[in-house]
């Protein structure tokens, strides 16, 4: 499995449990978790990038067949890795002479 170890400077993690809410006629409801496993999206930002950054994220990116094959990735400050995929598309902007990298990765639970 590949691992995806070029530079990040701000990440977003979101954590959601999926959730089964069920109405009854008379008002009340009751909810039950879909699956113990939370669903984690992580958005991630290199801005500032250098042009030979762009061309190893968009390699990376290419690699992996973007959303379709996992690989690891150490989130920043902490300690383990962690099984993700491309949840979407890769941004790439040029503004100003920099480039600016941003993409979301979702947790595969293995």
């Amino acid at each position: 499995m590949a691992t995806l170890t070029l530079p990040v400077a701000t990440f977003t993690r979101q954590e959601n449990f999926a959730v089964v809410e069920s109405k009854f006629q008379a008002g009340n409801s009751q909810v039950r978790l879909d699956h113990p496993e939370s669903d984690v999206i992580y958005s991630v930002k290199a801005p500032n990038s250098t042009e030979t950054e762009m061309q190893a994220y968009r390699a990376f990116y290419q690699a992996r067949n973007g959303p379709y094959e996992s690989f690891l990735w150490t989130p920043p400050g902490e300690s383990s890795a962690v099984s993700v995929r491309f949840k979407g598309a890769l941004s790439i902007d040029h503004p100003l002479g920099y480039w600016m990298i941003s993409f979301d990765l979702v947790k595969v639970v293995l």
